[in-house]
């Protein structure tokens, strides 16, 4: 999951945090930190969203769509902080004209919302790992040069780059997290991979040679 420094979680107790993606895998795992910390939270919803299993943590659910303008300045109202990981994730029903409203559209409102809220503290927001692409010579670090391979981390790309731009210019206190593969209890996506390292066999593509 996420994992922010001890201080920024701290600093969350009792205060309003708005959380974007929110019954996603990561979204999940963090709503259960920022409760256990204390924290005030309002979450984004769709119509269908799955909220088993956090029913109990006090959570102020909102159903609705953050590429609507009007809503996204709604949803926001007496926010502190925002941790916005709405995402289309690898979900290949979504056209790409969707994916650029909800990574960048969406974002975009989220933060002129932000600035206007007279106790915002912070907007965290959540880009991915795979706008750098492939890396010809790992390691490499934040500064490493873009080269997203598919819409999905074109529109993530577009996102980040407008809110930090907008952070510039606004004055609005945003942190950049590119998360690389998440995985741990509950998770699906990642689990065939457990799975087959626990096959007697090792299958391999190709001669085997590198």
């Amino acid at each position: 999951m996420i994992n922010l420094n001890t201080r920024f979680w701290k600093s969350l107790v009792g205060s309003l945090v708005l959380v974007t993606g929110a019954t996603g895998f990561t979204g999940r795992a963090v709503l259960h930190r920022l409760a256990g910390e204390g924290a005030r939270i309002r979450a984004v919803i769709r119509e269908k969203s799955d909220i088993t299993g956090l029913d109990d943590l006090g959570v102020e659910w909102v159903k609705g769509d953050l590429t609507s303008k009007t809503f996204s300045h709604d949803v926001m109202a007496d926010t502190e902080y925002v941790i916005h990981m709405a995402s289309s994730y690898r979900d290949a029903s979504v056209p790409p004209t969707e994916e650029y409203r909800l990574h960048v559209e969406g974002t975009r409102h989220l933060a002129e919302a932000a600035i206007r809220q007279p106790d915002f503290k912070r907007f965290v927001h959540v880009s991915s790992i795979g706008v750098h692409g492939h890396i010809e010579d790992p390691p490499a670090n934040e500064e490493y040069r873009f080269a997203p391979g598919d819409t999905y981390q074109e529109t993530k790309l577009a996102g980040e780059q407008w809110i930090r731009s907008f952070s510039r210019k606004n004055h609005l206190p945003v942190v950049v997290v590119r998360p690389a593969a998440i995985y741990g209890p509950g998770d699906t996506r990642l689990l065939k991979l457990f799975k087959m390292a626990t096959l007697p066999v090792v299958p391999l593509v190709g001669n085997g040679k590198c």
